[in-house]
């Protein structure tokens, strides 16, 4: 995966979710990231003069496009996803420094859940 997020976050994302599902979930995806600005308050330490500065951040997401999963049992089943699910955000600083980071390991497994249909060995990986 070619990953677009500094310190290769969504690489570790994509590795800790397959460790918390016994190695047996390999995601696919992609990574999209933008700049965007933030305002903060700044007092300077007199409440009565409060003012903003604008400063830059980055926002960046991870999205499942699909994945792998090794069942129990030897099989080996690839999916696609109809429309990519979005795992992980994070807004980083300018300088790389996270502020903010979100990820929705639910809404995956659901997903993934829904794709596999009503087979034998998700309770052995952690998916239901």
């Amino acid at each position: 995966m070619n990953s677009l997020i500094p310190d290769g976050h969504s690489e570790l994302f994509v590795r800790g979710f397959a460790s918390d599902h016994e190695d047996a979930i390999t995601l696919i995806g992609y990574d999209e990231r933008k700049a965007d600005y933030i305002e903060t308050p700044y007092s300077g330490g007199n409440p009565d003069n409060i003012r903003y500065y604008t400063r830059k951040i980055e926002c960046c997401a991870f999205y499942a496009t699909g994945f792998t999963f090794k069942h129990p049992h030897g099989a080996i089943i690839t999916a696609e996803f109809a429309e990519p699910v979005r795992a992980l955000e994070r807004t980083l600083e300018e300088d790389g420094e996270e502020i903010d980071s979100f990820s929705f390991d639910e809404r995956l497994v659901r997903a993934i859940v829904a794709k596999l249909g009503n087979i034998s060995g998700l309770a052995a990986v952690n998916l239901i």
